[in-house]
């Protein structure tokens, strides 16, 4: 089985989503904006 994680970091909020190749989801998280221009590279990563 294949799973797939997307993730889309913004300056306003971060969002992840791990879906099985079958499209069903798996999980799904979110978090503060982690742009590392305005939060710099700890914040991208602590989102």
């Amino acid at each position: 089985m294949k799973y797939f994680l997307g993730i889309d970091v913004g300056s306003s909020k971060t969002h992840v989503l791990i879906v099985k190749e079958t499209g069903a989801c798996i999980g799904f998280g979110k978090a503060w904006g982690g742009n590392h221009q305005g939060v710099g590279y700890d914040g991208l990563r602590e989102s």
